[in-house]
């Protein structure tokens, strides 16, 4: 059997293991019942405003600014009225900022800005969510916002899809990386080029398209062939010299909070392994929420 119908039948076996999982645990069994994180064999991380996983529960943590309070809020509510509502009812400026954005994988591996209000990521202005293309979403400026795993968490994965919006990139701008060393991003340079780090093995695909919705992603298969995609459409060629998985720590950064993003995010997925032969079904099936294209 070859490689790359291995890795295809391994994760259609995944895949119907994550069903069964789910029926056990009282979820809907049906394939077009589990979302997107909980399918494909499981996301090993997986951050959205919409639910991807969350079993109709939390997928977001807010503070609002009139009064500093936080509440955590389901994806019907943030798309409902109810989380504009409750930070309006908390008067002042009306804005609100993330303060965790839940793992939908089931793998509990949260990504949050506690320590530093300033630091947070915006998804409700002057009492009104932010959208990008119709669809909830969060704002990120040079001000470095960011969002961070726990202390000792990492994600790894060898395939990531990212909905975003890059609005300036007039200096590097780093969508995800690590905390504190330079090993590991995905970043967007002055020139527009796609500079990618994993396993601290380096390389550049194509260019990025500002000031629109899309659907970025990168695989790498079971012959270190690593791709980058902007929506379907492959960007930049493949390239063959990274051999380990991508780190993930931060999302809106990069190490010591170098080239900070600016524009927005809605949704970030992580698997691990070989998602190569999945890899169109998966954006495809992202897009049919966003339309990005």
């Amino acid at each position: 059997m070859s490689s790359e119908h291995l890795a295809s039948a391994q994760n259609q076996l995944k895949g119907n293991l994550g069903g069964a999982w789910d029926m056990l645990s009282g979820a809907q069994g049906n394939d077009t019942d589990l979302r997107t994180a909980r399918r494909f064999g499981g996301a090993a991380g997986a951050y959205s405003l919409r639910d991807i996983g969350a079993m109709n529960g939390r997928v977001v943590n807010v503070r609002r600014s009139g009064d500093d309070a936080n509440a955590d809020f389901s994806a019907n509510q943030v798309i409902s009225g109810s989380l504009a509502a409750w930070v309006d009812a908390g008067g002042g400026d009306k804005d609100g900022f993330v303060e965790v954005l839940y793992d939908q994988s089931g793998n509990g591996k949260d990504i949050s800005q506690t320590s530093s209000d300033a630091d947070q990521p915006q998804i409700v202005d002057n009492g009104a969510v932010l959208l990008d293309n119709g669809k909830p979403t969060m704002k990120f400026t040079a001000n470095a916002e960011f969002l961070d795993t726990a202390s000792t968490v990492t994600v790894s994965s060898g395939a990531q899809f990212v909905v975003c919006n890059v609005t300036d990139v007039s200096s590097g701008r780093a969508l995800i990386g690590k905390k504190s060393v330079n090993t590991d991003f995905f970043r967007f340079t002055s020139s527009d080029s796609e500079s990618y780090k994993a396993n601290s093995q380096g390389t550049t695909f194509g260019t990025i398209a500002e000031g629109q919705q899309l659907i970025v992603s990168v695989d790498r298969d079971g012959s270190n062939n690593t791709k980058m995609f902007e929506d379907n459409a492959q960007s930049g060629t493949t390239r063959t010299n990274i051999t380990g998985n991508f780190v993930f720590e931060r999302m809106g950064a990069r190490n010591a909070a170098s080239d900070p993003y600016v524009g927005t995010i809605s949704e970030l997925i992580m698997f691990d392994g070989d998602y190569s032969s999945d890899r169109e079904t998966i954006t495809r099936e992202i897009n049919n929420y966003y339309k990005a294209f």
